[in-house]
């Protein structure tokens, strides 16, 4: 067999020696899609071509949201905003938001978008209502004496933001005409090989941006993940004593404030979120039971005044392209109309706030700022085997779960077994999932994507130099050599060795690089001349989150068949096409659900009881 690698030759790969997912196993009753895709269904953005209109410019857009009462339009922006986050986390009832919005406007242009949005393209979108919101902090007054945005401004203002960001150099308009497509069609064409693949990398910090920006994760997940994280003991010794038994004494000894009163005032803004509230008074949050401590934290911390909202969005236009910054919002997903009164602006980044991982960030910046330096530090290092770790319990649930899979061996196993002198330690992974037709090769890295990467603020050339330093002169290489010394010595009590086809896999946070067609297929090229001595008993490598690792557990837990041989499958797909296919569009070719894991939903329960309630449950406030 040729000894070519992925698209070059889509021959390339270990045939599977199992299927993915059998289709009679498919038949039996199915889990609820529980966990949607990171990324919008099918479908074009509507721009303002679309529908007949010109689009508003920048300097247009700011003079209209200025005439307006900022207030109001931020209120009615964050409602849509919110709404879109909760039906993308729960039902996926998506289209009926723009629907609503679309049929109360009577302009002409209103009904040609409704009819588009009835063929699934979208009028409402993430970035898109992103960047209007940061526009009417940027530009916007709280004027009373304003009058407020109507859905015919709103619609427009949308319209030709999405034409913004959407608009591409080499065509006139927000539309390509069919001469400009059949010129870009013929450059495409005739390009080779070379010059397609620096093209198709030009493309990946956008889509990287993209991806991050969209990315929405259930309620129970990350409660989940803050219970397995930030309420279980350090894996390592710890000696600072800054940083207690768990993570979360060290967030009380960076902000004063205890976790678990931030986390109940999480679960009282969300439950009111859900019920159509999106505005907080002090007192308010007060009586529904939340701690003074964690609401003084919120003003501090997690909120700006419209004032201090404004100089950082000037701040943010400085640095480059506002289409796809959100950190300043992220960071602050509240405006503070008084010192007593918050707006949240967006439900995802208000869940994500008191429950994601910017609670990690908190608790570094907090001793950073109060001097405590080395314990800053110590408490990345720390966090940095805490991923590890939750990574290790994931799959050895699943190690168990797999009829493939006989042993899962750990560095330190491998290390010792495979030591033959005095301080020379062998390279290794982090895990090894030995099978003896198959066997999966893993390392973590608590890697996420810089603020410039993730904004869309940096270049190809930043992108490409993340990538080699942490992928493929690191990662790809452990996983090498753990392949070799497998292939080369086995294993005692398995068959591994030269016939068993090996999965070479690294697990990122949820923030970390994300797995998209592009990347995929700019990692096997780059991991070619690392991997080729295995042909042809390696797949491609991948890198996933860990949220793509726990949709893989609760495939695990709800469906027949091996969770290895739908990895298996997936990558051989990805070997043999000449773009591969994303994890979430090969479980929707094959109708696999994204079933919660039992863990999950056991950690979830966990976490309500630690903080007092019968369950998380908006209904239940």
């Amino acid at each position: 067999m040729t000894k070519k690698y992925g698209r070059r030759n889509g021959k390339r790969g270990p045939k599977p020696k199992v299927s993915p997912c059998l289709p009679s196993e498919r038949s039996a009753a199915q889990p609820p899609p529980d966990l949607p895709a990171h990324t919008q269904p099918s479908g074009f953005v509507l721009v303002c071509g679309n529908v007949g209109l010109t689009p508003l410019s920048p300097d247009a857009r700011a003079e209209l949201i200025a005439s307006v009462n900022a207030h109001q339009a931020l209120t009615m922006v964050a409602e849509l905003y919110s709404e879109l986050d909760i039906a993308r986390s729960t039902h996926w009832q998506v289209r009926p938001i723009s629907e609503r919005v679309l049929v109360d406007i009577e302009a002409p242009w209103a009904s040609r978008a409704f009819t588009h949005v009835r063929q699934g393209d979208h009028f409402l979108t993430s970035r898109g209502l992103g960047q209007l919101m940061r526009e009417i902090l940027e530009h916007g007054a709280f004027d009373t004496t304003l009058p407020p945005l109507d859905t015919d401004r709103l619609g427009r203002l949308l319209l030709s933001i999405s034409s913004e960001q959407h608009s591409h150099p080499e065509f006139a308009g927000d539309l390509p005409t069919e001469q400009e497509i059949q010129e870009v069609v013929s450059r495409t064409f005739a390009m080779d090989l070379d010059a397609t693949r620096i093209a198709l990398r030009e493309l990946i910090p956008d889509e990287i941006a993209s991806y991050l920006y969209d990315t929405t994760l259930k309620l129970e997940i990350l409660q989940a993940n803050t219970y397995d994280t930030w309420f279980s003991p350090w894996p390592i010794e710890v000696n600072d004593p800054l940083l207690g038994q768990t993570p979360a004494d060290a967030f009380a000894s960076a902000t004063g404030v205890d976790l678990r009163g931030v986390l109940q005032l999480g679960r009282i803004v969300e439950a009111q979120v859900r019920n159509g509230a999106l505005e907080f008074t002090r007192n308010a949050l007060l009586d529904k039971g939340a701690e003074p401590a964690a609401v003084d934290l919120l003003a501090r911390s997690m909120s700006l005044s419209p004032a201090k909202f404004q100089r950082h969005m000037l701040e943010d236009r400085a640095r480059g392209e506002v289409g796809h910054q959100r950190y300043t919002m992220t960071q602050f997903p509240f405006v503070a109309i008084d010192p007593d009164t918050f707006l949240l602006l967006r439900y995802q980044w208000g869940i994500d706030r008191f429950f994601g991982s910017t609670l990690h960030w908190e608790t570094f910046g907090s001793f950073e700022a109060a001097g405590h330096r080395t314990t800053a530090k110590r408490f990345n290092q720390a966090m940095d085997f805490t991923f590890e770790h939750q990574v290790g319990r994931v799959l050895t649930r699943m190690a168990r779960s797999s009829r493939l899979i006989s042993h899962m061996v750990t560095e330190k196993e491998m290390q010792a077994q495979w030591t033959t002198r005095a301080g020379r330690i062998p390279s290794s992974c982090d895990w090894a999932l030995l099978g003896d037709k198959i066997t999966v090769v893993l390392d973590a890295t608590n890697h996420p994507m810089n603020a410039a990467l993730a904004q869309g603020l940096a270049s190809v050339e930043a992108y490409e130099g993340d990538i080699d330093r942490t992928f493929t002169d690191r990662k790809f290489k452990q996983l090498a050599a753990t392949i070799s010394e497998l292939r080369d010595r086995g294993w005692d009590g398995t068959n591994v060795g030269s016939d068993t086809d090996f999965i070479p896999l690294v697990i990122v946070p949820d923030t970390g690089l994300p797995n998209t067609t592009l990347i995929d297929y700019d990692l096997q090229v780059r991991s070619l001349p690392i991997f080729t001595e295995f042909e042809p008993h390696v797949f491609a490598p991948a890198v996933l989150t860990y949220a793509d690792l726990q949709l893989l557990e609760g495939i695990a837990d709800h469906y027949p068949g091996d969770i290895v041989e739908l990895i298996g499958g997936w990558r051989h797909a990805c070997m043999r096409t000449p773009i591969p296919i994303r994890l979430d569009d090969f479980l929707d070719q094959w109708g696999i659900q994204r079933p919660i894991s039992k863990q999950v939903n056991q950690s979830h329960r966990a976490l309500a009881a630690l903080l007092g309630s019968p369950a998380l449950d908006p209904e239940s406030t």
